[in-house]
């Protein structure tokens, strides 16, 4: 599919796209396309425009040493999980909890607010499967609520207290005038999009750290080369959903174009892109260290994902503090795979520890 003209579905202006250059297209144009999905659209006006910018230069300042005491801290909340019950569930466990534990720090959620939230992320999360059957029905009542919790979060961090991040969000907002409506929903999505993608990324590559085992380069200027190569071939968002804002006439793949018209509804596969011969190579398989891939997993353009810093540093984190565990894990069980269709991510991974770690290469 990944060589195929964009397909038009049964039933009205709904397109497939699979072809690089075609996702492309739609993605680098201005203006090109829009998400109602989609966290920080640019839907929001020049006002919120300024203040994606200003995070997307707060998150890219980021550095190992903002996360690695909370991945840190999941890893051995987990090593000592599995001393004490012998099996874990790496999803529950480790894939869910570390993204969660780094935005509980950067945005001050205390603990005790974490399952619920948890709880209200994965609601919303459901209504990435647009016409899915199995999507949750209650996705708009937990982004309300959701949105309603920051607002009173917003207001008890202007008492004082504010977390760097936070104290970003109020002074750009007071600076440019957003309500704490505004202000709110910049901080669920915050929570949405930072936590519960990059957990379905670090759940498939822990499932390959199992099956396949991942050589972590002995140079750490090389660690976010690997991570890159995992994120393209591992992340669980399979495609992105699009709304046109201009006609596009794209390749038949001879010598004519196909049209997809303004306000067509187009899928941009991703995933299937990112497994292009002629981009990547050998189809499915990495790419040597020190050439990498310019992927499509974080978008391109005004959509590309704010949090990618954050993501990469969160996973070149767990690879370095869970490598002494996950060389003592095996599976304990079948492995359980959530039901969606443009998301590709296990929602039960079982381990169990074993006495003697060269046993995990037989398993």
């Amino acid at each position: 599919m990944r060589n195929t003209p964009p397909i038009r579905t049964t039933g009205g202006d709904v397109w497939l796209v699979a072809r690089h250059a075609d996702i492309l297209s739609v993605l680098l144009a201005e203006p090109g396309s829009t998400a109602s999905f989609n966290a920080f659209d640019t839907a929001g006006g020049d006002r919120h425009r300024g203040l994606v910018r200003r995070l997307r230069s707060w998150v890219s300042r980021l550095s190992d040493a903002d996360v690695m005491p909370a991945v840190q801290g999941v890893v051995d909340d987990l090593t000592a999980r599995l001393v004490r019950e012998g099996t874990a569930d790496l999803v529950r466990d480790f894939a869910d909890r570390v993204p969660m534990a780094v935005m509980r720090d950067l945005l001050g959620i205390p603990p005790a607010d974490v399952p619920v939230l948890e709880t209200m992320a994965g609601r919303i999360l459901s209504g990435y499967d647009p016409g899915w059957t199995g999507q949750s029905a209650s996705v708009g009542p937990a982004k309300t609520m959701l949105d309603a919790y920051f607002r009173q979060r917003l207001a008890a961090a202007r008492k004082g207290g504010a977390t760097p991040l936070l104290a970003t969000i109020l002074e750009t907002g007071t600076a440019d005038g957003l309500d704490d409506a505004a202000l709110a929903d910049i901080c669920s999505k915050l929570l949405v999009t930072g936590t519960t993608t990059t957990a379905g990324c670090i759940a498939n590559i822990l499932v390959r750290r199992l099956r396949d085992g991942i050589a972590l380069p002995s140079d750490p200027e090389n660690h976010m080369v690997l991570v890159d190569e995992l994120v393209r071939l591992d992340t669980p968002v399979l495609g992105v959903r699009r709304r046109l804002l201009r006609p596009f006439h794209l390749s038949d793949g001879a010598d004519g174009t196909i049209l997809l018209p303004k306000d067509a509804v187009v899928y941009l596969m991703t995933s299937i892109a990112d497994r292009d011969p002629a981009i990547v190579g050998d189809v499915g398989t990495s790419c040597p260290l020190g050439s990498r891939v310019p992927h499509l997993a974080f978008g391109r353009g005004a959509f590309h994902c704010l949090g990618a810093p954050l993501a990469r540093l969160e996973i070149a984190a767990l690879l370095v503090a869970g490598a002494p565990l996950m060389d003592r894990l095996c599976t304990a069980g079948p492995i359980r795979w959530r039901e969606a269709w443009l998301l590709h991510e296990p929602s039960a991974l079982p381990v169990q520890i074993i006495a003697n770690p060269s046993e995990s290469a037989s398993r």
